[in-house]
């Protein structure tokens, strides 16, 4: 399982691009307010794998900040 770690952060580095840029195309706040809860989630995703990938427990307490 640890071999996908890198992939999968990967992965939602991707994501959070893609969402930045569907950002910037935004006109209606509604969408924007959508997308950025949808980045924050998405944030908050990697920060998990990334603390599990790297055995960092202080990063479990940033991503429920976040």
């Amino acid at each position: 399982m640890s071999a996908y770690y890198g992939q999968i952060i990967h992965l939602f580095a991707a994501v959070l691009l893609l969402l930045s840029f569907a950002m910037l195309g935004q006109r209606r706040i509604i969408s924007l307010i959508n997308l950025f809860t949808a980045q924050g989630a998405t944030l908050c995703a990697s920060t998990v794998v990334v603390a599990a990938a790297t055995g960092q427990t202080h990063l479990y307490s940033s991503a429920l900040i976040t």
